[in-house]
């Protein structure tokens, strides 16, 4: 009979300790990871996986930039888990999220009148975002952050790739619409009866042309 007791003793004592050990080491990844702002993505899309070019900018944020979300009740968490993504990425974005339907004063002030809208503000500018995500905030980050907003011009009239072109072998369309997310004027440019590249060019590019 006290051997008996004796082994159950010790068997629960042995069960006892192994779901402390386990406790313990799962309360101690908890801190860890919250002290450090670790994150992981285990989506099947990689859906909170920032791109490298979202990480620089948000690194080399020199301002903190204040984002309100006007959100509807129903779409509150998935807007909430990519500002919470973004905000852990850098102590320069500060979010907020409103109820639409409880702050319409609030939404007029910043021209606000759809659900899911955002706006994006730092310092004294501010602009608006229809709904956010991770390409449209960065976009609107770089709008109130940088000083002036660069062009860069395409070379054309010498058989040079289009940027108006879809075409896998010569459109450069993807190109343009990636630029314009970050913040970059793009267009065109006809040399024809010019005497120089205009002043306000910061990059020129001359793409696959095929005659002088």
């Amino acid at each position: 009979m006290r051997l008996s007791y004796s082994l159950s003793t010790r068997y629960f004592s042995i069960i006892a300790f192994r779901i402390i050990l386990i406790l313990g080491i799962f309360i101690f990844l908890d801190l860890i990871t919250t002290k450090r702002n670790i994150r992981f993505d285990l989506t099947p899309t990689k859906k909170f996986t920032l791109s490298p070019q979202t990480k620089k900018v948000l690194k080399d944020l020199q301002k903190d930039v204040h984002i309100i979300n006007f959100y509807k009740t129903a779409e509150r968490r998935e807007t909430e888990d990519i500002l919470d993504f973004l905000s852990s990425e850098s102590q320069r974005i500060k979010y907020r999220m409103v109820n639409l339907d409880r702050n319409p004063g609030l939404a007029k002030k910043y021209d606000i009148s759809s659900y899911g809208a955002a706006v994006i503000i730092c310092d004294d500018k501010k602009t608006n975002i229809a709904f956010p995500s991770e390409e449209s905030i960065l976009n609107g980050i770089l709008k109130v952050t940088r000083d002036e907003k660069k062009k860069i011009y395409f070379l054309s009239g010498h058989g040079e790739n289009k940027i108006s072109s879809e075409s896998a072998d010569r459109g450069y369309s993807h190109i343009k619409e990636q630029l314009e997310t970050e913040y970059y004027d793009i267009e065109d440019l006809l040399l024809m009866g010019k005497n120089e590249v205009p002043e306000d060019s910061s990059l020129l590019v001359i793409s696959g042309p095929e005659k002088d």
